[in-house]
C-alpha cells in the first residue's frame, strides 16, 4: 500500500512539476524576459542614440534642474 501511494504522489509532483515550468516560461515571455533585466540592473542612456532603440528597456539617467510641479491648471466657475 506504500508503494501505491508513492507512485500516486510522485505522478501528481511530476504533472504539478511539469504545469508550473509551462506557466513560469509563458510569464516570462508575455512580460517580455523583463525580470532578467531588472535583476541585471537599469541602462544608462545615451542621448546620441535613437530613443526608439530604448522602447521596451530597464533605463536610468542622471537629470539635472528637475522642476517638480512647474506647470499647474487651476479651473474656477463662478456660477
Amino acid at each position: 500500500m506504500l508503494e501505491t501511494l508513492r507512485k500516486k504522489s510522485r505522478k501528481s509532483y511530476t504533472i504539478r512539476v511539469i504545469l508550473s515550468l509551462i506557466v513560469v516560461a509563458a510569464i516570462l515571455v508575455w512580460t517580455k524576459f523583463a525580470v532578467f533585466q531588472v535583476i541585471t540592473g537599469a541602462k544608462q542612456i545615451d542621448f546620441t542614440e535613437d530613443p526608439s532603440s530604448y522602447e521596451g528597456k530597464y533605463v536610468k539617467t542622471n537629470v539635472n534642474f528637475f522642476a517638480s510641479d512647474y506647470v499647474e491648471q487651476f479651473y474656477e466657475d463662478d456660477e
